[in-house]
């Protein structure tokens, strides 16, 4: 039921007693629009939330943001939204704030610049500052211009969350990009150009605000970032920087909040400077509450103290209900619950302003909303919901797959409402990637045509293979209908179910309630049949760690058992702790097994195994899609290394103050079969080799219609296709060859992606179609063996082709091919085909595939691509040397070694990384930066030259030649390549000259300021202000510690 709210003049006094006299039942279904109370108080006053495009078609949903007069975008209109390509794509912002004016809403642009977050293509964008400074600066003036004349948007956060949590009142820091790449370094010395060209780029109307968290004068302290920001703004109002707001973000729990008066203050001080105070982004989480009295405390405050102090604009919710929050419904932090119904957080605030109205406020009659009913089919406990009654969605585990249809949209009751193509054998279709098996299905549905006859279809994981299980009509029109579905087993399961129009007619048909219910038998074997060589950590029922293992870890706050026997380990907040196990014996090859939850949703878990020589250690597995309900099991595969480890660690990598509940954790040794990945014919020639993170030279990058291509950590070649083409990854060699065995391991971030495997002739380039690759891992790299055949002149080029036309991304690393010796007489000669076109075929319950619908565009700029692709590609080294730890001990590492009189290294570095190894080694040159070693041979010839340098090749490996060279930098005379920052941090000083690290390599300082201080690791700035005096007399220069005077 729909009601919009109608204005009519009511006294105070006959409200009070209307609701006094049971007419109004707030606490009912019943309650008062907030934002239309609130202007009869405070004008000038926005009571905002967060929205979300994804909910937008549900009526409660909109029932619930129709409370609100101001929108923000949660995730629509940020950089990583918007340019989540090369091509900016506005679609996702545009219906964000499209939705804010079909309720009358003003709306905030969020945000322009982020430091802290960037699209994955952008990270190794380049490492030039000015490069990077007109690439933002050309994005942020694109965004506002495409948003300038709309006068809904009334502000825009300019910057996001620059300061770093560790600044204080007199040591501002800044972020210089994401948790892994530093992509945005040196921004701060254009943050004034960032405002300055926002103002001359939006209306006046529009105010400009700086956004970050931890900034609120959280349990009184205003010397910590608190105080950071508020000089960081400050001087930048000094220097009549165009900057009108700060938001104060407000994630906070009962423990660390401001309370009512030292908010009051800060917002007091910010009038001072002239800058008006904005609550952006509140969410209080229940876990650090002990009661829901705690929590709406905190609420009150915060509302109170915004509320009451004329320089307070805005006060904006983070998630209209509790679903939606990022930090997790289990936490219930919002002010509607997961219902969508009003908490009595809500009602207290609504309480709160309706005691100020004054006499003869004009007020809205109350919106009746029901709060939702239960289901008349209660689901069993195993039962898995498609469409769950009044979500108004599609679960998440499940993938639109539907073909002929003409629209698929929710209606106001939440039935997902599909209408078919006449004379077309359409279907809704859904795929999941959590096959099921035996079981049942229940759905309701209604039709417009009740003599229209459907096709109840479930499909197995073999593709093309499906079952029909049932062709029914409807007995009416228009009426919902129930079905019960009986699903028999097959091996391997299903992993999609079709309602099909089996008439072919121009029909229309809403589902709703449909869910599976699983009846296949509980295989008690599965859970008890671990291998007898298996080594435990922690058993099942013991109630304690192995003893053989001992308690490694780091920076928790404790570890207990709790009455279930699992393992309980609350860790440290802000710190990057790790339940840390150690053992006295040492295993190798392995494949790890453990249970695991945690208590909060966003957490970031990373699974680590420690060698026994150096305890280095190395990153196997994030931990993703973490459960805060039940046990999640993990299977892990541990390689083989020299030496063996005896150490295994499960990290937190969100530095926040979380509990996870760890059982049945054991592994069991794994035989290694070392002669398999050895075992490559001396004959291969590899496209993509292990370890050597790019692309062979002798292949060029001849892709079309994909994103990027680079190369991650573990060396794969990462290619995200272009969405809605049918791109290729496709590499052409100078060298023909012919029958051959072509190899490469592969894994993509879709399972229901459609690759294909083509080559293409030497002659005329034409293409030949050799295998589709099937079904497709999403987890661990899957291998393929592929066999080419004979054709007369050869070829030149192969590619793995998108056949599904989705934006999805594929890694691939082991890519090489084994000549096979023709035997011309008895080999097929294979027939070719041009340029591909469109070719649709239909199986016989309607589905369509197609072929490629484009040729190759022809080779792309070799200048970024091959060689090149490796030196622009931050690789991060996997094995470094971890800090030195004790049962209890709690340990840090700086990269720079000083004297007790010396400053403190003033970074907090994740997971510690040490230095490369000592310096020099004459014999190094510029092809080891590339992954390729040197030619140890005088007389080896040149093989190949690009940018680079010359290539040649030494036991069929490639190898870089060695050649005196005169740039100007002293370093590049022994074999090591000159820092591209100047002035950077010296991590050492010796008879050659300033030594500094970039990209976890040793480069020679250039144009370096030489003085006392660089000996000892540190830059010079004899003008600066002295900060400190023990001795040595230092200063502190955009953050960083320098030396004054020595």
């Amino acid at each position: 039921m729909k009601m919009k709210p109608m204005i009519k003049t009511i006294e105070l006094l006959a409200l009070m007693t209307l609701a006094g006299a049971g007419v109004i039942k707030k606490r009912d279904p019943y309650w008062v629009k907030m934002s239309d109370v609130i202007q009869q108080v405070r004008p000038d006053f926005y009571f905002g939330v967060a929205t979300s495009i994804a909910y937008s078609s549900n009526p409660k949903y909109k029932d619930i943001v129709s409370s609100f007069n101001l929108h923000v975008g949660g995730n629509e209109c940020k950089f990583y939204t918007i340019q989540a390509s090369k091509t900016q794509n506005f679609y996702q912002c545009d219906q964000s704030l499209s939705y804010a004016k079909k309720f009358g809403a003003k709306y905030r642009g969020h945000n322009l610049f982020w430091p802290a977050n960037s699209p994955n293509w952008f990270k190794t964008y380049s490492d030039d500052i000015e490069v990077t400074k007109s690439y933002i600066i050309d994005y942020i003036k694109s965004v506002l211009n495409h948003y300038r004349d709309d006068d809904s948007i009334i502000y825009w956060d300019v910057i996001n969350e620059s300061v770093m949590d560790e600044s204080t009142s007199n040591d501002i820091q800044l972020r210089t990009g994401s948790k892994t790449s530093d992509e945005f370094l040196g921004w701060d010395t254009y943050t004034e150009d960032i405002f300055k060209l926002a103002r001359d780029n939006v209306n006046e109307n529009v105010k400009l605000i700086y956004n970050d968290y931890y900034c609120e004068a959280n349990n009184g302290n205003f010397d910590g970032k608190t105080g950071a920001v508020f000089n960081y703004i400050k001087n930048m109002k000094e220097k009549e920087v165009p900057i009108d707001g700060v938001g104060l973000q407000m994630h906070v729990s009962c423990n660390d909040a401001p309370s009512y008066d030292d908010l009051y203050l800060l917002i007091s001080r910010y009038e001072e400077i002239g800058v008006e105070v904005h609550v952006t982004e509140i969410d209080v989480t229940m876990a650090r509450c002990n009661s829901l009295k705690d929590q709406k405390d905190v609420y009150m405050n915060i509302f109170k103290a915004c509320f009451n102090h004329n320089n307070c604009k805005v006060f904006t919710v983070w998630g209209a209900y509790d679903t939606e929050s990022w930090i997790g419904a289990e936490n219930t932090p919002l002010i509607f619950d997961s219902d969508m119904y009003p908490k009595d957080i809500y009602f207290e605030m609504l309480d709160y302003v309706l005691g100020k109205l004054p006499s003869g406020a004009t007020y809205p009659t109350p919106t009746v909303t029901s709060k939702p009913t239960t289901s008349t089919q209660t689901p069993e406990a195993s039962s898995s919901f498609i469409i769950k009654p009044e979500t108004y969605m599609i679960d998440g585990n499940w993938s639109n797959w539907s073909w002929e249809y003409q629209n698929i949209e929710f209606d106001e009751e939440g039935n997902e409402v599909i209408s078919f193509n006449e004379g077309k054998y359409g279907a809704f279709s859904l795929h999941t990637m959590n096959n099921f098996n035996a079981g049942k299905f229940h759905f309701e549905m209604k039709t417009d045509d009740k003599d229209a006859p459907f096709n109840f279809i479930v499909h197995t994981v073999n593709e093309g293979e499906f079952v029909s299980l049932k062709v029914f009509n409807l007995n009416s029109s228009n009426k919902m209908e129930s079905f019960d579905i009986e699903v028999p087993s097959v091996d391997g399961g299903y992993n999609r179910v079709s309602i099909q129009n089996y008439g072919a007619r121009n029909v229309t048909i809403a589902v709703n309630n449909f869910f599976f219910v699983s009846t296949e038998v509980a295989e008690e074997e599965k859970d008890n049949s671990v291998s007898e060589s298996a080594v435990y950590l922690v058993k099942p029922d013991d109630y304690m760690i192995n003893p053989i293992w001992s308690n490694w870890s780091w920076d928790v706050e404790s570890l207990n058992f709790d009455d279930e026997g699992n393992a309980v380990v609350i860790y440290s907040d802000g710190k990057y702790g790790a339940f840390s196990l150690h053992s006295q014996d040492i295993f190798n090859a392995a494949q790890f097994h453990f249970d695991l939850k945690t208590d909060t949703a966003s957490a970031s878990l990373k699974f680590l195994v420690h060698s026994k020589v150096g305890d280095e250690f190395i990153e196997i597995q994030t931990l993703s899609d973490l459960s805060t309900e039940k046990m999640k099991s993990y299977t892990i595969d541990v390689p083989f290394i020299e030496g063996g480890y005896n150490r295994v660690s499960i990290q937190n990598m969100s530095a926040k103050n979380i509990t996870i509940y760890v059982n049945n954790y054991y592994y069991a040794p794994v035989e290694e079969e070392e002669e398999k990945d050895d075992s490559v014919s001396e004959s291969a020639v590899y496209l993509v080799k292990p370890d050597d993170y790019m692309i062979n030279p002798i292949w060029s990058n001849w892709s079309w219609d994909v994103e990027s291509l680079n190369f991650d950590d573990e060396g794969n070649a990462v290619v995200i296709y272009s969405d809605g083409k049918y791109g290729a990854f496709s590499l052409h060699s100078q060298d023909i060859f012919n029958a051959a065995q072509f190899h490469f391991d592969l894994k993509t971030d879709t399972a229901s992606a459609s690759l294909k495997f083509l080559v293409h002739s030497k002659v005329g380039d034409e293409f030949i179609e050799i295998q589709n690759l099937g079904k497709l891992s999403t987890e661990k790299m899957k291998s393929y063996t592929i066999d080419v055949p004979f054709i007369e002149g050869g070829y030149n080029r192969v590619s793995i082709q998108n056949m599904s036309a989705k934006n999805i991304t594929i890694y691939v690393n082991n890519y090489y091919y084994v000549p096979v010796e023709e035997e011309e007489e008895s080999v097929t000669t294979a027939s070719t085909t041009t340029a591909p076109t469109i070719e649709q075929t239909t199986n016989i319950i309607g589905e369509t595939t197609a072929t490629p619908v484009s040729t190759p565009p022809g080779p792309v700029d070799e200048s970024t691509t091959t060689l090149e692709d490796k030196d622009k590609t931050e690789v991060t080294t996997t094995t470094t040397t971890t800090p030195t730890t004790t049962i209890t001990t709690t340990t840090t590492t700086t990269t720079t070694t000083v004297d007790d009189n010396e400053p403190e290294a003033t970074t907090e570095v994740p997971i510690p990384v040490d230095e490369p190894e000592p310096i020099p080694v004459v014999n190094k040159c510029w092809s080891e930066e590339l992954g390729f070693p040197c030619c140890k041979e005088s007389k080896t010839k040149v093989k190949l030259e690009d940018i680079n340098g010359k290539w040649g090749k030494e036991k069929g490996r490639w190898c870089g030649i060695i050649e005196e060279l005169d740039d100007g930098c002293w370093a590049s005379k022994i074999g090591y390549p000159c820092c591209k920052k100047k002035n950077g941090k010296i991590y050492k000083v010796n008879s050659y000259g300033s030594w500094g690290i970039e990209k976890s390599n040793w480069c020679g300082m250039v144009s370096v300021e030489e003085c006392e201080f660089s000996k000892i690791g540190y830059t010079c700035c004899p003008k600066a202000k002295v900060h400190s005096d023990n001795g040595n007399k230092w200063g502190l220069v955009k953050g960083k510690v320098c030396g004054v005077k020595y």
